[in-house]
């Protein structure tokens, strides 16, 4: 099991880096630069052959002939957002937030080629930049031999230490309007519920982690919003989303907040990763979650609702269509 679980996080570290040129309800966004995990992954994945590559039935109801490469059964948050116009930026082996941040360097360079230092520099510094970072770690981190020698709040410290780096590495590459995704209520997952007995309610000590993390995080972009007064540090929060939508499932239509669509095995279908041969849901918008891990596109809609237009609960101190405007 311990060896699924090294697979299942080398897999969620793909690169994804998108390049999303389109417009938010008539206003011009240049672009749209979205570094992260398997959340935000658009098909980068498939450049890496393992038991997790989300193969059909991932991306059933998407409309392409077999999987679109995305963790869920349609779009993604950035898909929804971004208004499903995408260019790619791949990359073949596994990838760490580091070489994402190199690769879009590398984009960088070849836009100022292209368009010279001015025109780039414009560009770069109008389009968004939307991150999702850190869930595998924090989920997945504190429960392998190597995680259990640290701390809750000495390895959080060591993450938080590190994204301080990266994100300052983001703002010298001209970064400016930035949208930071926070840990979700990873505890509710169908495969940690089914994985630690007695497994009907959410993981409190998984979740404790994910809002140690989310603490630390909120903090950072306070310090770095007064350090770097250029730019505007934007927190998703993607905990206080996942656990509104989970506690009031049946408000949001969801008939299922704790059991995975695409299903294999366990008492929350959650043990495996969804893949071929898997039992899929009927109605894919009852069901909170796509498998294991991931939302389902109806959740996702409901997610980049908030971000769009939602209030401080959700996304603070602007939303996503307040920051470009």
């Amino acid at each position: 099991m311990m060896e699924r679980l090294k697979s299942l996080r080398r897999v969620s570290e793909v690169l994804t880096i998108f390049l999303i040129v389109g417009s938010c309800s008539g206003k011009t966004v240049p672009a749209v630069f979205i570094f992260g995990d398997s959340l935000v992954d658009a098909g980068n994945n498939f450049y890496i052959k393992t038991l997790a590559t989300p193969v059909s039935p991932n991306g059933i109801d998407f409309g392409t002939l077999g999987s679109s490469g995305r963790y869920t059964n349609d779009r993604t948050i950035p898909d929804i957002i971004g208004k499903f116009y995408f260019i790619f930026s791949t990359s073949g082996d596994r990838i760490t937030f580091d070489m994402q941040i190199s690769c879009f360097e590398n984009t960088r360079q070849e836009i100022i080629s292209r368009i010279g230092e001015h025109a780039a520099k414009s560009l770069l510094t109008r389009s968004l930049y939307f991150l999702a970072i850190g869930s595998n770690d924090v989920t997945f981190f504190k429960r392998n031999t190597k995680g259990k020698n640290l701390s809750s709040d000495a390895y959080t410290d060591i993450v938080i230490s590190r994204f301080r780096s990266q994100l300052t590495r983001l703002y010298h590459l001209d970064a400016r309007k930035i949208v930071v995704a926070n840990v979700g209520a990873a505890g509710c997952m169908p495969f940690i519920r089914g994985m630690y007995p007695p497994g009907n309610e959410c993981l409190a000590s998984v979740n404790s982690d994910a809002k140690l993390y989310n603490s630390k995080l909120k903090a950072l972009l306070a310090e770095l919003t007064l350090s770097n007064t250029k730019s505007k540090y934007v927190l998703a929060d993607a905990y206080a989303i996942l656990e509104d939508i989970i506690k009031n499932y049946e408000s949001y239509g969801f008939e299922r907040m704790d059991y995975a669509c695409c299903h294999i095995a366990g008492i929350h279908g959650g043990l495996f990763p969804c893949a071929n041969g898997a039992k899929v849901c009927a109605d894919r918008s009852k069901y909170v979650f796509w498998d294991a891990f991931h939302p389902s596109y109806a959740a996702n809609m409901i997610a980049a609702k908030y971000l769009m237009d939602g209030g401080s609960k959700y996304i603070s101190p602007v939303n996503i269509r307040q920051l470009l405007n």
